[in-house]
């Protein structure tokens, strides 16, 4: 009975693959033909269970992304609250927390930036810093001295009042929801029973979930759009180019919303009724936390929606240019049907920096938290460390010489090729990276392991609707997991041929002596002799 558990323990599928090369995909097949199964609504007389209080939030953020007329950072209230706002997890970049000669006193230095609802002031401000884990022991010891503050150096969740007692130590800049802080050893107490690794995978969740609704309502008001605007003598939708980029947003949407669900999922639809429930401890006591998620997938959902809103936005772009967006319009078939042409106006002459920089940039994200996972990364070690035992094989886990996805629908077999093939080659490319800190390399090897991640997502979903629904709901899901499967396909090939450009762009730079001679002036450019 121990064993049977020990097989169903949820594993990190991002952090399971860079760090051993093996695919532990059996668990999303579980998921999403469990998550199918309840959505069908219960059977045999079981009863739904109620929604926790990440999903309402979930589903509220969501809301108001895809509905608000208030802006583009609306959802960051729904998400965070009114009274006490919330830093992101990367501010252990630039704040610092020290403990006093009395080891409850904790003193912060440094400067974040907070996001709340426009219109509304924070009594306090929850952030992530690093911070010397509380032993007694060693404490009462080591207490004030350096070198204990070093070693022994976690990351906690912190809770800073701005109140009187911070009153001359915090200065404090609001601006349209952003608020700019500066700590100067300001007082904060440890938030007790909150894991800083849970809190950061939640914010990542949360900011996928405001892309997904931002991409649902991109994509409904390009399709209202398609079909009342005329080009020439027929409608716009008649146009395949228009059809194409429609197609490309319902894809990004549909990738999107298939790697939230299985990221977000509850253990209850990945396990049986008896497997264990991994409990997440705080740093600072023994409270579990209510609920868990794997952080590397979590991040990895937050680059990949971010990078399907840009190419949404893209697509949107290329579809509505040209056409006033100042104003909404009524739909020429259902008048009262109103097109909102301002909000996609507001979308496109925002900064997509500003957009997709909630929880800092994608480039940071992967320096800071991808670099080092690739470091200690084992496929860098010989082929003979990766031969597996039959209890791996038990597990669902594969190999990086031989990866291969478990149980896809036989309708998908020529796009679950073309996968598996991509993978190889990405483990490969991992494999034999001599440099594995090269920020080009890493950055890379991010984006291509979230286009993997989420085309795993959209292979196993749609091999659940086929498989309960063929005709209905399976085929329609069939037809964007092959748009899907063909545009991620290409975004891949895309990442690989820029990193092979830029090292060997970069060799070539690095083999030069004089830089000087290695360009021409433009002038005597125009003027040369074209070479036959």
């Amino acid at each position: 009975m121990r064993l049977n558990r020990f097989l169903r323990v949820r594993h990190d599928v991002v952090e399971q693959l860079l760090c051993f090369g093996r695919l532990a995909d059996i668990q999303m097949a579980n998921f999403f033909r469990k998550q199918l199964a309840c959505e069908c609504g219960p059977a045999g007389g079981e009863t739904v269970k109620e929604k926790d209080d990440f999903s309402r939030q979930r589903e509220a953020v969501r809301k108001i992304a895809r509905g608000s007329a208030e802006g583009l950072t609306a959802w960051i209230g729904g998400a965070y609250g009114v009274s006490e706002w919330s830093t992101g997890h990367l501010s252990t970049q630039t704040l610092q927390a020290k403990r006093g000669e009395k080891v409850e006193v904790i003193t912060l230095r440094g400067k974040a930036l907070a996001a709340g609802e426009v219109g509304s002031a924070p009594k306090s401000v929850q952030v992530i810093a690093q911070l010397p884990s509380l032993d007694a022991a060693a404490a009462s010891a080591h207490a004030g001295t350096e070198d204990y503050m070093r070693e022994n150096l976690r990351e906690a969740v912190l809770q800073v009042p701005l109140s009187n007692e911070n009153e001359g130590r915090i200065t404090t800049k609001l601006v349209n929801g952003l608020l700019q802080l500066d700590f100067h050893d300001a007082v904060a107490t440890v938030k007790a029973g909150v894991c800083a690794r849970d809190v950061a995978s939640r914010q990542n969740i949360l900011t996928a979930t405001a892309y997904g609704g931002m991409l649902e309502r991109l994509e409904r008001i390009c399709a209202l759009h398609a079909t009342t605007a005329v080009q020439y003598d027929g409608m716009l939708i008649r146009d395949p180019a228009v059809q194409m980029r429609l197609a490309q947003i319902a894809c990004s949407h549909f990738g999107v919303e298939s790697l939230a669900a299985y990221v977000s999922g509850s253990d209850e639809a990945l396990h049986e009724a008896d497997a264990p429930q991994p409990e997440e401890t705080s740093e600072e006591g023994d409270t579990p936390a209510a609920r868990e998620f794997r952080f590397f997938e979590a991040v990895s959902l937050n680059i990949y929606a971010g990078n399907a809103l840009m190419d949404g936005l893209d697509n949107a772009w290329k579809i509505l240019h040209g056409f006033p967006l100042t104003t909404p319009r009524p739909h020429r078939s259902k008048p009262e049907i109103q097109i909102n042409y301002p909000y996609v106006d507001s979308l496109l002459n925002t900064s997509k920096y500003f957009i997709t920089s909630m929880n800092g940039s994608m480039e940071l994200q992967a320096q800071t938290f991808f670099g080092p996972l690739l470091q200690r990364s084992f496929l860098h070690q010989s082929a003979s460390t990766w031969l597996e035992s039959p209890l791996r094989h038990l597990m669902g886990l594969t190999t990086a010489a031989k990866v291969c996805l478990s149980a896809p629908h036989v309708n998908l077999r020529v796009m679950t090729d073309v996968l598996e093939r991509d993978l190889t080659r990405g483990l490969e490319l991992v494999s034999h990276q001599k440099d594995p800190t090269d920020p080009s390399f890493v950055i890379t090897v991010v984006q291509y392991i979230a286009e993997v991640f989420a085309n795993l997502a959209v292979v196993h979903r749609c091999s659940a609707s086929l498989t309960a629904d063929e005709g209905g709901r399976g085929h329609r899901e069939w037809l964007l997991a092959q748009a899907f499967g063909a545009a991620s396909a290409a975004r891949r090939q895309r990442l690989l041929a820029y990193l092979r450009t830029s090292q060997l762009s970069a060799g070539v730079l690095r083999g030069v002596a004089d830089l000087d001679h290695g360009a021409m002036h433009p002038v005597a450019l125009m003027n040369s002799r074209p070479i036959p």
